[in-house]
């Protein structure tokens, strides 16, 4: 548990003062206080305004901003997800209809940036692991659906990142810290741009900035395995043979 909210309220006569606090609990420090001072006559009224306000003063606190969304076409978003889970299927096959559904959800709804962001991964896996060359257009098809990832949506993390993994595989590797870097700005909690962010500095010899941020990516992800290898990985690559184990 990183932050603790807590609140307080006082009253007076028909007056009453709410104040609410969030606490970062390693050092005990407020994050974040408000105050709200209503009428008593409609008690449950009050208290689920308030409680929108909080809510939404927690994710502009926590998350960096409001997060927004927009319609997305049910069809297209079930062929989405069913690739999704395909990919984290991690075989050949998987990768080859996962593909195929994307293609098929982009077909239904061309404007949804998480969609063509996932393309873009499922091509370079399936040329980086599987050795899946689709005619040779792989990386092509890859880098254009990351590109129009972020046309679509320029505040879209994940498409930066996926975008960096193909200027890595061309050797563009400034090019590819700097698509990582302004992804950590977009996210700076989504794992998958932690991920990726870390592998970059990793490849770059970075290795003080990929044990730091492999290490974020644990906290916020305590059960991530392949968080948990990289970071042994990146201590032995640092020549860091025995790190203790923290309790």
């Amino acid at each position: 548990m990183a932050h603790v909210l807590e609140g307080s309220i006082r009253k007076s006569g028909n007056t009453f003062r709410i104040t609410t606090q969030l606490i970062n609990v390693a050092n005990g420090l407020h994050v974040w206080s408000e105050t709200y001072d209503r009428n008593i006559e409609d008690i449950f009224k009050i208290q689920d305004e308030i409680a929108a306000k909080v809510t939404e003063q927690l994710k502009i606190t926590l998350l960096g901003k409001a997060p927004t969304s927009k319609p997305v076409n049910t069809k297209a978003y079930n062929l989405y997800l069913q690739a999704k889970q395909l990919r984290y299927q991690a075989s050949k096959e998987g990768i080859v209809n996962a593909i195929k559904l994307l293609e098929a959800s982009i077909a239904i709804d061309s404007t949804y940036a998480p969609a063509w962001a996932d393309l873009s991964v499922n091509y370079i896996n399936a040329l980086a692991i599987y050795r899946l060359a689709f005619n040779g257009e792989g990386i092509i098809k890859g880098k254009q659906a990351a590109n129009k990832a972020i046309a679509l949506n320029p505040e879209f993390a994940k498409g930066y990142v996926r975008l960096a993994a193909y200027e890595r595989s061309d050797w563009n590797f400034k090019e590819a810290s700097q698509l990582n870097t302004k992804a950590l700005k977009l996210e700076p909690n989504n794992i998958e741009v932690i991920r990726g962010a870390s592998k970059n500095a990793f490849i770059n010899g970075e290795f003080n900035l990929a044990i730091e941020l492999t290490q974020k990516l644990i906290e916020l992800d305590p059960l991530n395995n392949c968080g948990k290898y990289n970071l042994g990985l990146y201590f032995l690559m640092h020549g860091q043979f025995s790190i203790q184990r923290k309790r």
